[in-house]
């Protein structure tokens, strides 16, 4: 899948999981292709140096879960990420337009140059 292709079905999966969530209907899938999309996207950055990235805690209106909080900062193997997604976090309790829906994790992966390391 070329970049672009990558971008536009990120931005869906994002799309689909606001619009399950907003009528009350499960939106884990898409919050996983979300994250998977997203680490796919700079997998194809690895020839600039970025075999790693950091999660970086985030939750709809910028507030995030103590769960989402543990894993802020958190260094992982893309390689290894990719085979066993840490993201959406499983114990996140950040909600999205309903109370008592949890779990709409908007935690993010962030690029981690080699050199930073």
């Amino acid at each position: 899948m070329d970049r672009e292709k990558i971008q536009e079905a990120k931005m869906d999966s994002l799309k689909s999981a606001w619009d399950a969530a907003k009528k009350n209907t499960d939106y884990s899938f898409h919050l996983q292709k979300l994250h998977k999309y997203q680490l796919l996207q700079i997998a194809e950055d690895s020839y600039l140096g970025v075999h790693n990235v950091r999660i970086v805690a985030s939750g709809a209106g910028g507030k995030s879960c103590p769960a989402c909080k543990k894993s802020d900062n958190k260094i992982l193997n893309i390689e290894a990420e990719l085979n066993r997604q840490s993201l959406p976090n499983r114990d996140c309790s950040c909600t999205a337009y309903h109370e008592h829906q949890k779990g709409f994790c908007l935690c993010y992966y962030e690029i981690l140059f080699d050199d930073e390391l």
